[in-house]
């Protein structure tokens, strides 16, 4: 899996062969450009407190309160 070191953040490429929620974890921040059941698992890869942003749908803020994220 290929890794980019951008100021002192690591972004994590994820192919679309494997399951993303599978390969990372305790994630900061989550771009989420999908929506629906990949905004779902995108939770699951995020650290408490972490961040979700999603360009198609709102995050669900109930999901995000389950996880003390945003």
């Amino acid at each position: 899996m290929p890794s980019k070191q951008l100021s002192g953040v690591v972004c994590e490429l994820v192919a679309g062969t494997r399951r993303f929620e599978d390969q990372v974890k305790d994630g900061d921040l989550v771009l989420e450009p999908v929506g629906r059941e990949t905004q779902a698992a995108s939770w699951a890869v995020l650290r408490a407190g972490g961040v979700l942003v999603s360009i198609v749908v709102p995050p669900d803020q109930e999901a995000a309160a389950a996880l003390e994220a945003r």
